[in-house]
């Protein structure tokens, strides 16, 4: 938003009140309680709050995103070793390093979706999940 919209929005929330009546009856009289308060702080903290959480989901998001682009170079010039790979060392610490990008790729995953919590559109899917395929996966 610009400097111009935010003031705009300030002035709009700076006429913010809460009005609260209370009637009480005492001895054949009516008593008016009335309380004004001024929401204008408040207004304007819930406002700097979510343009906060806003900016630090985009932040999140953007750098997730330009860490899942390398890490997949990675994984796949990785995986192009595969067949030329004879010594059981070798099998066992290109298999560690497989099964650790896979790992940062999923904690990725975790930190999008997390994004998308945060912007409320994060959706849930109703579907059957093969438990061991997606743990030796």
């Amino acid at each position: 938003t610009s400097p111009k919209d935010k003031r705009a929005d300030s002035e709009e929330i700076a006429d913010q009140f809460e009005l609260y009546v209370k009637f009480h009856r005492q001895d054949d009289q009516v008593h008016l309680l009335l309380s004004v308060q001024d929401i204008t702080r408040h207004k304007l903290n819930t406002l700097l709050q979510e343009e906060k959480r806003k900016l630090k989901a985009m932040l999140l998001s953007s750098i997730t995103h330009e860490l899942l682009t390398p890490l997949n170079s990675a994984l796949v010039m990785i995986k192009e070793l595969d067949d030329s790979i004879v010594d059981v060392d070798d099998r066992e610490k290109y298999e560690i390093g497989v099964q650790s990008l896979k790992f940062l790729k999923y904690l990725i995953f975790d930190c999008i979706d997390f994004c998308l919590l945060e912007e409320r559109e994060f959706k849930l899917h109703d579907g059957v999940i093969r438990l061991k395929h997606v743990i030796t996966k």
